[in-house]
């Protein structure tokens, strides 16, 4: 009978230790809500998103979209698009999903893609991340055109996953 008392402890001791270990993991990272590293305000928000426009005449290049939402606990979609005037000779966009760990960011994934003779690329992605974190999505956005090269780029705030 002592025995099982005694196992019985050392569970709860081990569980009490596991459980508090993995809490303050997470509060950490709850502490730097409302922080802006590079550029990205920390935020409890769902989702975030960052468009720019290029508004001169004469361009080839009109807006470049960037946007995050988190899908779950560990997953997020990751939404780029590159949109031209008209039909450009070819259109990138390239999307780098970006983790906060350790006080900054860094590259998680990357997703480049091309299109030839369109005036919009876009593309969406779904991927599981690690729980526990901020992710925030920078896109690079770029038209070629008649020989002309034009680009814009987008960063969205930091979005916490967990």
């Amino acid at each position: 009978m002592k025995r099982i008392k005694m196992i019985i402890s050392i569970l709860m001791a081990l569980i009490l230790v596991f459980t508090s270990g993995l809490t303050s993991v997470k509060a950490d990272a709850m502490e730097d809500m409302g922080k802006t590293v590079d550029g990205s305000l920390l935020t409890d928000q769902n989702e975030s998103e960052d468009i720019s426009f290029s508004l001169a005449k004469g361009t080839d290049l009109y807006q470049g979209r960037a946007k995050i939402s988190a899908l779950s606990s560990n997953k997020i979609n990751a939404f780029g698009m590159t949109a031209a005037y008209h039909d450009c000779d070819d259109i990138d966009l390239y999307l780098f999903i970006e983790q906060y760990k350790n006080g900054s960011w860094s590259t998680y994934d990357i997703y480049q893609y091309t299109g030839h003779n369109i005036s919009v690329l876009s593309k969406s992605v779904n991927l599981q991340v690690e729980s526990g974190y901020y992710y925030r999505l920078r896109g690079y956005h770029r038209t070629y055109n008649d020989g002309r090269q034009e680009s814009t780029s987008t960063t969205t705030n930091g979005i916490y996953i967990g």
